[in-house]
């Protein structure tokens, strides 16, 4: 369907949009332009007359209504799935198991041996969790975990930590991890809170997460080699890697027990779950997967809302407290995240208006200028934010950035020529601009712009693992003990899980000899 021009949806051409739809959320759902241009000029209410009203008035679920309500359904979650709000008025008024005294009863009684034959498919209690909810819970309640899942494995420890990898060859970005947990931590990646680098690719369709070795690594191998070698390896194989170099052997969290009696002594420090759960995760989580959070939290008031409280109408009577959309979803998450997934955003904050930013950036032909100064969109954004904000802010971006180029169109055969006439070497190359090196490798253009670059010894070469050129003359007294074998069974025997030593053993078969050849043994020294 094509875009239709800017002022299009007058009030004539609401109205006859609206005619073909018999209720505000048809109308909203199917022709979404006409509702939005509608809201936002204040003629919702005109175009909408003709329209059946689903919402119900203050006050009107009230004990006989529940009851009359109560009666179309068989059992309690077909009524709060269908009238959530009649079912929720129940609720906090004690009157479902009157009003629901006709529906039968659901509930599952679960024995101890039961549940202990349900455990017998899992390995780990993540799986057990999430495969079977209803048994797990169970057992947390009765404080019968321990005893149910004592023969499951133990997936890592503190001291027994496994690498993986996040890699997008279509992007040609990876990020290398450590982790004790690594079904755990690739869920941590995909997820909205994930503030690492790598949620660049964690997110992507063609991303693939590896774990590339067990749980074999201490704390002081990874803080002495282990994370390192694998984040030079992956860099080696033309990777850009996504990962913070300062934080390369870092163990990323602390180790502390948490038993019941450090919990309790926790969570005194506040006055309710969410603040305990936001202030000492590490309690919070230890308490809940005990089953001690009922007992620690005993002195905490409750700040939850109920399940299915937020319905269209408890969203919209939160809604009105807000002048501003973003006030609404810092103010309240849960209400603001209910009505954006159910599409009721734009008619609960109808009343709201546009946030204006106040900044020196006031009209559009400042904007413009400020622009002039940047060939692209990215470099704009990072080195004038508040202007491109603004900018974005007040649709004005396509007429600010009309005379910029796409980075895909940016980096031409010639341009990247020009760069590489600057460097001596491909891995200089790469180092000073990896987007210019990324785009002529992918378009096969580097042998002709890096013509002038000499060919580098094998160990200087922009491919070459330089930790593994560091041991080639301890590879080379293996190799003459091993009677000069192949480099699969010298990487093995040196404890490298792939054929790193493929090029070195070449080497040696051509008569060299680490140390006779003076410029390894410089480089060697040096670096």
């Amino acid at each position: 369907m094509a875009r239709k021009p800017p002022n299009y949806w007058n009030a004539i051409r609401c109205t006859q949009k609206a005619l073909g739809y018999t209720s505000r959320k048809s109308f909203s759902d199917n022709a979404r332009g006409a509702y939005k241009a509608a809201c936002k000029n204040g003629w919702i209410d005109e175009v909408c007359q003709h329209m059946d009203s689903t919402v119900k008035p203050v006050g009107y679920w009230n004990k006989d209504n529940c009851a009359i309500e109560a009666l179309k359904y068989t059992k309690r979650s077909e009524f709060q799935d269908n009238s959530g709000s009649s079912y929720n008025s129940a609720r906090e008024n004690k009157w479902l198991d009157e009003i629901c005294v006709h529906m039968n009863v659901m509930r599952r009684v679960w024995k101890k041996s039961e549940v202990q034959t349900e455990v017998l498919k899992y390995k780990t209690r993540n799986e057990f969790c999430i495969g079977s909810p209803a048994q797990y819970s169970w057992a947390q309640k009765r404080k019968l975990l321990d005893d149910i899942c004592k023969d499951m494995d133990v997936v890592g420890n503190d001291e027994a930590r496994c690498i993986y990898s996040i890699v997008n060859k279509r992007l040609n970005m990876a990020y290398i991890g450590i982790t004790y947990k690594f079904n755990k931590r690739e869920n941590d990646h995909k997820s909205a809170n994930n503030t690492t680098n790598s949620r660049k690719i964690a997110l992507e369709s063609d991303t693939s997460y590896q774990q590339l070795t067990g749980y074999v690594f201490s704390k002081n191998d990874i803080k002495s080699w282990a994370e390192d070698f694998f984040f030079s390896m992956y860099e080696d194989f033309g990777f850009q890697m996504l990962n913070d170099t300062s934080r390369i052997g870092g163990l990323g969290s602390s180790y502390r027990i948490w038993d019941f009696d450090a919990c309790h002594k926790e969570a005194l420090k506040y006055m309710n779950r969410r603040d305990f759960r936001a202030g000492s995760s590490g309690a919070w989580s230890a308490s809940h997967t005990n089953g001690w959070a009922d007992d620690v939290c005993e002195h905490m008031n409750r700040l939850e809302k109920p399940k299915r409280y937020w319905n269209k109408e408890n969203c919209a009577i939160e809604a009105l407290r807000y002048k501003y959309r973003s006030d609404f979803e810092k103010g309240s998450g849960s209400a603001y995240l209910t009505a954006m997934r159910n599409k009721w955003l734009d008619e609960i904050c109808k009343h709201m208006t546009k946030k204006k930013i106040e900044s020196k950036w006031n009209s559009i032909d400042l904007v413009a200028k400020e622009a002039s100064k940047y060939n692209n969109r990215t470099d704009f954004s990072k080195k004038s934010g508040q202007a491109y904000k603004v900018a974005s802010t007040n649709d004005w971006l396509e007429q600010v950035c009309s005379h910029m180029v796409l980075k895909s169109d940016y980096w031409t055969k010639e341009r990247c020529k020009e760069v590489a006439l600057t460097c001596t070497t491909k891995k200089e190359l790469q180092n000073k601009s990896s987007q210019a090196y990324n785009y002529a490798k992918k378009n096969k253009w580097l042998k002709c712009i890096c013509s002038h670059m000499k060919d580098p010894v094998m160990w200087n070469h922009y491919e070459a693992n330089e930790y593994v050129w560091k041991k080639a003359s301890k590879a080379y007294e293996k190799w003459i003990c091993l009677d000069k074998c192949g480099s699969k069974k010298l990487s093995n025997v040196m404890g490298y899980d792939t054929d790193l030593l493929l090029s070195i053993v070449k080497y040696f078969k051509k008569g060299w000899v680490p140390t006779k050849d003076k410029e390894w043994i410089i480089w060697n020294e040096k670096t």
